[in-house]
């Protein structure tokens, strides 16, 4: 049985495909551009030296969760999770420098 979701895109001529590759290119953009909205905080960090207010232990085990979720892209062959997990991986161990060279 088809939901009334599915009836709608077909009335209108759009086929579910279609809805899911749209998503699928979303999904692909936000993989790369979330972990590029941290690049404004890394710059502040890096301009100010200023890390008194960052916590190490939290910014280390951002490090470990994003390499799980590269890893886990990796091994299901998830190109926007590989991507995003990458990105962070890097964005996180970026500030995880900064806290440690200004301490």
């Amino acid at each position: 049985m088809l939901s009334s979701a599915h009836h709608a895109l077909r009335r209108n001529g759009r086929s579910a495909k279609n809805t899911n590759n749209s998503l699928a290119k979303l999904t692909m953009v936000v993989a790369v551009v979330e972990p590029l909205m941290t690049l404004p905080q890394i710059i502040q960090i890096w301009t100010t030296k200023d890390v008194h207010s960052l916590s190490s232990i939290t910014w280390v085990l951002y490090v470990f969760a994003s390499c799980i979720w590269l890893l886990y892209g990796l091994k299901i062959h998830n190109k926007a999770l590989a991507i995003t997990g990458a990105l962070w991986t890097l964005v996180d161990a970026a500030i995880v420098v900064e806290i440690l060279a200004w301490q």
